[in-house]
């Protein structure tokens, strides 16, 4: 059995989807709206996956997020700010699939309280190493 699409089941249901990203992103663009869509929620066979898989496509970023829970795997598609995630489990299950519409999706952002902590060691550090240098005048 053959992955690739067919043309009569993929092409009405795959350009909804499109259709709704071009919406979605054009309201991101001139509101900053941000918007989601759940892959998982979708009726999405292997053929419907392949045909979305490949009219997206891959831009030139993405990041991987490890931690014991599992991990997060986050692309730009060939559009800029229509992005891909997939959620897995430290059991390398899938748990959710999702294209985000948005200049950066929400897991790549740092934490407001993580920054300022951050600031705040940042700046710790640096009295650190300026005391030890006038240390050694």
């Amino acid at each position: 059995m053959s992955l690739a699409p067919d043309k009569e089941t993929t092409d009405g249901f795959i350009q909804a989807i499109l259709a709704e990203l071009a919406t979605r992103l054009a309201e991101l663009a001139s509101t900053g709206i941000e918007a989601q869509i759940d892959l998982r929620s979708l009726p999405m066979d292997p053929p419907k996956r392949a045909a979305l898989d490949a009219k997206l496509g891959k831009g030139d970023v993405t990041a991987t997020i490890a931690d014991r829970a599992g991990r997060t795997e986050v692309f730009e598609t060939r559009y800029a700010g229509v992005w891909r995630l997939a959620h897995y489990d430290m059991h390398d299950t899938l748990l959710m699939e999702e294209i985000a519409i948005a200049p950066v999706p929400d897991i790549l952002r740092a934490d407001p309280t993580d920054m300022a902590e951050a600031a705040a060691r940042l700046g710790a550090e640096l009295a650190l190493d300026t005391k030890k240098g006038h240390a050694n005048d």
